[in-house]
């Protein structure tokens, strides 16, 4: 009986250990962190590693207790994900299956539909960033539709025609990788595009309004900007801030982070304060940005586009 009760206290001291050694944070749709659970979207755990294993545990769970994501990660204060993540809908279907190195995408990536369907499947021979769009980071060897139908060979050849409600497309694989003429059309906006691929990289494209205009590019999106570049702009903030004389007395430095929307025509609007030493130092950074000389707009295929830019102007006295 001693050692039954030894047993159990061996136990519950462990369970109570481990629940000590997860990490707990919370979320909303946008993925921005949060204080408390009544506010969120979702939640992750990150857990100590089970026995004999390296990496800790990453549980993420939608409101509903359903799981969001589950995989490992070499950090236990943020996601750098290693090994196999699967991520969730929040009816329970799986949405993607991938592999890690390094926080990188390496090896075979399955995305499905909510019906469980194959959308694509692709291989990453080169580790690639997981956001990163340059598509010969990876050959894409299988693409389908929510119907189950399959366009390529399954290994990356053949042609895609494919439609949802704001995106249709049409065009050629060749050993896993676009080529030749693609065509597209952006189904709530009516713009035509044609692109002319060579093994996955873009040589060109061209766009065509509704109202007939036609644009050219060769790069999918950009950047807003400063006109002529980042050191026109430094050369502006340097002759126009003034540094207010209350805070020139207390000796208070720092840099004023402030978010911003570029509009399409380059105007700056909808200022908000992610980060500054003091009010006065934020209103000075904001009143010399409002009289700023419209930007360069972000582009999305050689369109102008809205776009949200952030900022940090740096106050000191030297």
């Amino acid at each position: 009986m001693k050692n039954v009760i030894m047993l159990l206290l061996m136990l519950i001291a462990g369970s109570t250990s481990a629940q000590e050694k997860q990490n707990t944070y919370y979320f909303n749709k946008n993925g921005k962190e949060v204080q408390d659970k009544d506010s969120a979207d979702y939640i992750r755990t990150i857990s100590s590693p089970e026995s004999r294993k390296t990496y800790f545990k990453l549980i993420e769970y939608y409101k509903n207790g359903a799981i969001k994501r589950i995989g490992t990660t070499s950090s236990k204060e943020e996601v750098k994900l290693e090994g196999e993540v699967t991520t969730f809908y929040d009816n329970g279907k799986r949405a993607s299956l991938k592999n890690y190195v390094g926080n990188r995408l390496v090896g075979p990536a399955y995305e499905y539909f909510k019906n469980e369907e194959l959308k694509s499947y692709r291989y990453y021979d080169v580790p690639s960033a997981k956001y990163n769009k340059v598509e010969i980071n990876y050959k894409t060897l299988q693409i389908g539709d929510s119907t189950g139908r399959k366009f390529l060979d399954g290994e990356g050849n053949g042609v895609v025609e494919s439609r949802s409600e704001t995106w249709a497309e049409k065009g050629l694989y060749k050993d896993g990788y676009k080529d030749g003429l693609w065509q597209m059309q952006d189904l709530k906006t009516q713009i035509v595009y044609e692109e002319i691929y060579a093994k996955g990289v873009l040589q060109s494209g061209t766009y065509k309004l509704t109202d007939g205009k036609t644009g050219v590019y060769t790069v999918k999106q950009t950047l807003a900007k400063f006109k002529n570049g980042e050191q026109t702009l430094f050369e502006f903030l340097k002759g126009n801030l003034r540094y207010p004389t209350e805070d020139k007395l207390a000796k208070i430095t720092g840099s004023v982070q402030i978010s911003f929307i570029v509009e399409a025509d380059g105007s700056l609007n909808s200022f908000k304060v992610l980060k500054s030493p003091s009010e006065t130092l934020t209103k000075e950074a904001i009143r010399v940005l409002q009289q700023s000389p419209n930007w360069e707009p972000a582009l999305q295929r050689g369109i102008p586009i809205k776009s949200s830019y952030t900022l940090p102007i740096l106050f000191n006295l030297r």
